[in-house]
C-alpha cells in the first residue's frame, strides 16, 4: 500500500524502508483494535487491573478473567439502593442465585453479636442464604490462557461487594451453603 503512494517506482533502499515502514503501521492497528476491546469491561483483559482498581475490586485469588469483568461490570451498574429485591439483583449480576431473610430486631439467633438484640443501631439485620452459585466455563476469546476449564467462585465476592455497598444501619450475615 505504501508503495502506491508514491508518483514513481522506488527500489533498492527503500523497498526495506517500505517493509519496516509497513510493519509498524500494521503493529499499530493492532494497537488500535486492542485499545477498542479494553475501551469497555467487558472485553478488557490488558487494563482489568485498572478497571478493578476504579471501582475499588479486589479480587480473589485465581478468580477467573470473566468473573473479574462481571464484578466491574457489577460495581459500574450499581445505582445504589436499600431494599432485598435490590441486593438479590445485584447478586444474580453476578451470576449469583440468593434468598435474603430480614430477622426481627428482637432476635435471639446466635449469628447475632451477643448483647446487640434490639438495639437501635441492629435494628436492620438480614441473613443472606446462597442457593446457586455461577459456574465459570472456559471460553475462547473470553477467557486467558493459564485459566482453569471451569471455575466455581466462592461467595466472598459477594460478601465484598455488599458489605460495601449496604447501608449503614444494616447487618448482614452470610449463612453458609
Amino acid at each position: 500500500m505504501l508503495e502506491q503512494l508514491f508518483p514513481v517506482p522506488l527500489g533498492g533502499v527503500f523497498d526495506g524502508d517500505m517493509t519496516v515502514e509497513g510493519d509498524s503501521l500494521d503493529q499499530a492497528a493492532g494497537w488500535v483494535q486492542t485499545l477498542l476491546a479494553e475501551m469497555f469491561p467487558q472485553t478488557a483483559s490488558v487494563t482489568i487491573e485498572e478497571w478493578e482498581a476504579r471501582y475499588a475490586i479486589t479480587p480473589a485469588a485465581g478468580e477467573a478473567l470473566q468473573q473479574r469483568q462481571a464484578a466491574v461490570l457489577a460495581a459500574i451498574q450499581a445505582r445504589g439502593g436499600l431494599s432485598i429485591p435490590y441486593f438479590t439483583a445485584l447478586a444474580a449480576v453476578w451470576g449469583y442465585t440468593i434468598e435474603i431473610e430480614e430477622l426481627p430486631p428482637n432476635s435471639t439467633d446466635p449469628a447475632v453479636p451477643e448483647g446487640s438484640s434490639g438495639t437501635p443501631e441492629t435494628v436492620f439485620i438480614w441473613r443472606i442464604h446462597p442457593i446457586a452459585a455461577p459456574v465459570v466455563y472456559f471460553r475462547a476469546g473470553q477467557s486467558c490462557a493459564g485459566e482453569p476449564l471451569d471455575y466455581a467462585p466462592t461467595e466472598s465476592a459477594v460478601e465484598a461487594l455488599f458489605q460495601k455497598l449496604k447501608p449503614a444501619h444494616t447487618m448482614f450475615i452470610f449463612a453458609s451453603s
